[in-house]
C-alpha cells in the first residue's frame, strides 16, 4: 500500500504526536505548556525521521545495474531534499534549486539509461523513452508553475515523484535488469 505524503504526515500526527501530547497532559496537567515546548521539537524530529525513511532508496528498488541504482539513489535524495526545503521557511529558493537539480539529474540519468539501451538494442527502448519524455515534460511543467504557487506545486512534485519514481523503477526499469545483466552490465 502506497501512502501519499499528506496521509503519512497526518498519520504521524494522529498516531505519534497527538498521543504523545495527550500522555504528557494526562501525566503533568497544567505543566503541559512547558513540556509541549520541549517535546514538540522532539516530535518533529521523529516525524522527519519517518519521512526520511519513506523517501529513502531501498534495496528492493535495485535494478541490478550499479550505475542505475546509484542514479536512483540520487533521485531519492533529491526528493528528500525537496521535502526538507518545504519544511523550512522561507524555502522557496532552496526548493527551486532542488527542483532545477532534479530536472538536470533526471535528464542525465535518462540519457545514461537510453544510451545503454541503444548500445545493446534493448527491445523496450521506445516505450521506455516515452515514459522518460513524459517525466521530463512534467518536471518542466512543475518548474513553470513553481513561480505562481511554490508550495502547492512543490507538494505536487513530491506526490508525483513518489508515485512515478517508485512505479517506474519497480515496473519499467526492473524489466531491463535481466537483459542488461545478460550483457554483462552489473
Amino acid at each position: 500500500m502506497k501512502l501519499k505524503i499528506e496521509a503519512m504526515e497526518g498519520m504521524i500526527w494522529i498516531f505519534v504526536i497527538v498521543p504523545l501530547f495527550a500522555l504528557i497532559f494526562f501525566m503533568f496537567g497544567t505543566e503541559v505548556g512547558l513540556l509541549s515546548l520541549i517535546m514538540l521539537p522532539i516530535a518533529l524530529v521523529l516525524k522527519n525521521a519517518f519521512l526520511k525513511r519513506s523517501f529513502s532508496w531501498k534495496p528492493a528498488y535495485s535494478v541490478g545495474v550499479n550505475i542505475f541504482d546509484e542514479d536512483h539513489r540520487k533521485l531519492f535524495d533529491l526528493m528528500l531534499q525537496m521535502h526538507s526545503a518545504l519544511n523550512r521557511m522561507p524555502g522557496k529558493e532552496e526548493a527551486r534549486a532542488v527542483l532545477e537539480e532534479l530536472k538536470k539529474y533526471t535528464i542525465t540519468h535518462f540519457g545514461r539509461e537510453e544510451a545503454l539501451m541503444k548500445k545493446y538494442a534493448y527491445p523496450g527502448l521506445d516505450a521506455h523513452r516515452k515514459e522518460h519524455e513524459e517525466m521530463k515534460c512534467k518536471l518542466e511543467e512543475f518548474l513553470e508553475q513553481f513561480e505562481k504557487d511554490n508550495v502547492t506545486v512543490s507538494k505536487k512534485v513530491l506526490r508525483y515523484l513518489q508515485d512515478w519514481l517508485i512505479k517506474h523503477i519497480q515496473v519499467t526499469d526492473k524489466q531491463y535488469s535481466d537483459f542488461f545483466n545478460s550483457k554483462g552490465e552489473r
